[in-house]
């Protein structure tokens, strides 16, 4: 049951946070490199700009939402 919890945990990191922070990461290299190499490139800093991404976006949808607007 562990070893099937801990997959589900690491897809949902990795489809939560490193894919989103390599395509930040990727669009303001100005594409210089390919999607792939940055992806393959640095798991933690792609992990750690995807994590604080969808934290500023989960941040203003519930801002919004407070303010009903």
């Amino acid at each position: 049951m562990d070893f099937i919890l801990e997959i589900l945990i690491e897809i949902f990191i990795y489809g939560l946070c490193i894919v989103p922070g390599a395509f930040i990461r990727w669009v303001f290299l100005f594409r210089k490199r390919t999607f792939k190499d940055i992806l393959k490139d640095d798991a933690y800093m792609n992990g750690g700009i995807g994590f604080v991404t969808v934290a500023f976006i989960i941040s203003m949808v519930l801002i919004l939402l407070q303010f009903d607007l």
